[in-house]
C-alpha cells in the first residue's frame, strides 16, 4: 500500500473506503468518468498546485507542447523560451497555481515583480533579472503580445477560463 498515493475517500454502498493511484502511474495518462456532483472537476482541477519540484519539467512541457500543437503555423522559439520561464516562475510562486497566472504574470508588472522575487530556480531568476528585464520595451511588447493573444483567446471562454482558472484546496496527490 506504500506504493499508492491515497487521494480520496468514497461511501460505496455504505462502506467508506479510500482510494489513490500507483506512484509509478502518475505520469501517465488518466480517464476520469463518474456521474455529476461526484468530483470529477475538482479532481481535475489545477493541474499546476499539486506539482512535485522534481516533475515541474514535465508540466511545463506538457503545457507548451498544447500551445505548440494549437498554434502551430504560428509558434515561435521567442515565444515558448518566455512562456517555459514564466510557467516555471509561477511554479516558485506561493500560493494558488492556475493558468490564469500566466496571462496576469504576463500583463501585470507589479505580479510579475511579486513573482520574480520567489523564484528559486538559479537559471528562471536569471532569465527575468538578466534577459527579460532588459529586453526593450517595444520588443516586450512584440515578444509578448502573441502569447497573451494566443491565452486570451484560450482563457476567454467562460466555460475553459472556470475549469482552468479556479483554485481549490485539495488532498496533495504527492503525499
Amino acid at each position: 500500500m506504500s506504493n499508492i498515493n491515497l487521494f480520496a475517500k468514497t461511501n460505496f454502498r455504505g462502506e467508506g473506503k479510500t482510494f489513490g493511484i500507483k506512484k509509478e502511474d502518475r505520469r501517465l495518462h488518466r480517464y476520469i468518468i463518474g456521474k455529476t456532483g461526484m468530483g470529477k472537476t475538482s479532481l481535475i482541477l489545477n493541474i499546476l498546485e499539486r506539482v512535485e519540484p522534481d516533475k515541474r519539467h514535465l508540466v511545463v512541457s506538457g503545457l507548451i507542447s498544447v500551445f505548440r500543437k494549437l498554434y502551430a503555423e504560428y509558434w515561435q522559439h521567442r515565444q515558448e523560451h518566455i512562456l517555459r520561464n514564466t510557467i516555471l516562475a509561477l511554479l516558485d510562486y506561493p500560493g494558488n497555481k492556475t493558468l490564469l497566472g500566466i496571462y496576469r504574470m504576463l500583463s501585470d508588472w507589479r505580479y510579475m515583480k511579486k513573482v520574480i522575487e520567489k523564484i528559486n530556480d538559479p537559471i528562471v531568476r536569471s532569465f527575468f533579472k538578466n534577459e527579460f528585464s532588459k529586453y526593450l520595451y517595444q520588443f516586450k511588447g512584440e515578444a509578448l503580445a502573441p502569447i497573451q493573444n494566443k491565452l486570451g483567446a484560450f482563457l476567454s471562454t467562460p466555460l475553459i477560463r472556470s475549469i482552468v482558472g479556479q483554485a481549490i484546496k485539495t488532498k496533495n496527490f504527492g503525499k
